[in-house]
């Protein structure tokens, strides 16, 4: 492994042992215990082309918003083996006071907004929305609007929608203090609302993700399985007739409504029991 510039960009050359034609390696910069950035070694390069060793090379911009603290060495893991030296880089921390946020409306549990940098236009913060230390929503204030660009705030790219993950509310309502690039900003608290039966639905997803992502792909394949149903039971050499395609779909979408409700009152029951 040899690192080349660490200034505005590191550079993954490679290492020898590893056949980095099979595998991408996982490459974190860290100060610390704190992660920084990340990034896959798998960018070509011609000189790693003509060694034969595949495309192993990456890049990392130092985005000075991930750090809390100025740093003045970073250390580098590959797949979660750290190397034995730390690299200089001197980066220092945004400030509270160099940043702008505004909360403009909250419509329901939607929140609406823009963030930027003062010290650097190009920069897209990241915003979130934390309540009793969880953080309940996050996005990136990324979004172009018009009315900042008119009023010269930068490019005008600092927009954010956040829509909360209600299965992290504590309650009904809740207070939420927002974040920005992991800074406290000195606004008032939002106070975010939403019914109980939609924080248990959301509960429910966040239980059963890997299950519900299993369903998803049990889905797509029955809507194949459908379409191909309707091509076998069309005679040969005749335009698909509409009512073989409507009794087929009606029987796989009673079937498929039966066992979706089923499988969500079980759902349900389980998370009740969990209370």
């Amino acid at each position: 492994m040899e690192i080349g510039t660490i200034r505005k960009k590191l550079i993954h050359v490679c290492h020898p042992l590893i056949d980095f034609k099979e595998t991408s390696p996982q490459i974190e910069v860290y100060s610390g215990s704190s992660l920084l950035w990340s990034a896959k070694a798998s960018q070509p390069r011609v000189d790693l082309t003509q060694a034969d060793l595949g495309n192993a090379a990456f890049s990392i911009l130092p985005d000075r918003g991930a750090l809390q603290h100025d740093i003045t060495s970073v250390q580098i893991f590959i797949d979660g083996h750290k190397l034995k030296k730390s690299y200089p880089l001197q980066l220092q921390a945004f400030k509270i006071e160099d940043y702008k946020c505004n909360i403009d409306e909250t419509k329901g549990v939607l929140v609406r907004g823009w963030a930027c940098n003062n010290q650097e236009g190009a920069h897209r913060p990241k915003v979130e929305l934390r309540s009793q230390g969880n953080v309940v929503a996050q996005g990136v204030a990324e979004m172009f609007r018009q009315d900042l660009l008119d009023a010269k705030i930068g490019d005008g790219k600092y927009g954010f929608n956040l829509q909360p993950n209600l299965a992290h509310f504590s309650s009904t309502t809740v207070l939420a203090q927002v974040y920005v690039d992991g800074k406290e900003m000195d606004l008032a608290p939002i106070e975010l609302t939403a019914s109980q039966e939609a924080i248990d639905r959301a509960r429910l997803e966040n239980e059963f993700t890997e299950e519900l992502g299993t369903y998803n792909e049990q889905l797509n394949r029955e809507k194949k399985r459908i379409a191909e149903q309707i091509v076998d039971a069309t005679p040969q050499g005749q335009e698909t007739n509409l009512n073989i395609v409507a009794n087929i779909a009606l029987d796989n979408i009673a079937d498929l409504s039966a066992r979706l409700s089923m499988l969500e009152r079980v759902m349900l029951q389980y998370l009740d029991e969990r209370k």
